[in-house]
C-alpha cells in the first residue's frame, strides 16, 4: 500500500511518471509499504531546517520538485531516516533507485539521509546546474547548454 501518494502531485510533472513507477514496483517487487512524507519545500522551508541542523542543505531538489521522502514498512517495521544504512539496503529499496537512476539520499556523505530519492542524476548531479537549467528555463532561455536531457527520465 501506498500511504500519501496524493502527495505525487505536488512533485514536477516531469518527476510524477518516475516516481509514480518507483512507488509501484517497491510495492509490487520488493512487497514493501511505502509512506511518502515530503515531496516540495520551499526555500524557505529550507532556512528553518537549516536553522535546526546545519547539515540540512539551504537549496535543495524537494524545492524544484524532483525529490521525495519517503518511509517503508516491512513485516511491522517502519525504515526512518536515521536507520542504519545497511538496514535500508537490504530492503532492496537503495538498489531498485540505483537500477531506476534514482539518487538515494543514503549514499551522502558526512550527512546520510536515507528518507530521501531524488532525480540529481538527470540533471548532472548538482543542485546548482539544477538552479541554472531551472531559471534560464523559466525565463525563456532555451538553449543546449541548458537543455534537460528528457531522455533519461524514461525508464523501463
Amino acid at each position: 500500500m501506498i500511504l500519501n501518494q496524493n502527495k505525487l502531485s505536488e512533485l514536477n510533472e516531469i518527476a510524477i511518471p518516475i516516481f509514480a513507477k518507483f512507488l509501484t514496483r517497491i510495492e509490487t517487487e520488493l512487497f514493501l509499504d511505502v509512506k511518502i512524507n515530503c515531496v516540495y519545500d520551499s526555500y524557505a522551508d529550507s532556512v528553518e531546517l537549516h536553522k535546526i541542523d546545519i547539515r540540512n542543505p539551504l537549496y535543495n531538489f524537494h524545492e524544484f520538485g524532483i525529490a521525495v521522502d519517503l518511509n517503508v514498512i516491512k513485516d511491522g517495521r517502519t525504515y526512518r531516516k536515521n536507520d542504519i544504512i545497511d538496514d535500508w539496503c537490504r530492503t532492496g529499496v537503495p538498489q531498485l533507485a540505483k537500477d531506476m537512476n534514482i539518487r538515494w539520499g543514503g549514499l551522502f556523505s558526512g550527512y546520510p539521509d536515507c528518507v530521501h530519492f531524488d532525480l540529481a542524476n538527470y540533471f548532472g548531479g548538482n543542485i546548482f546546474e539544477v538552479l541554472n537549467k531551472f531559471i534560464n528555463l523559466a525565463n525563456g532561455n532555451f538553449n543546449e547548454s541548458n537543455k534537460l536531457d528528457l531522455s533519461k527520465l524514461f525508464v523501463s
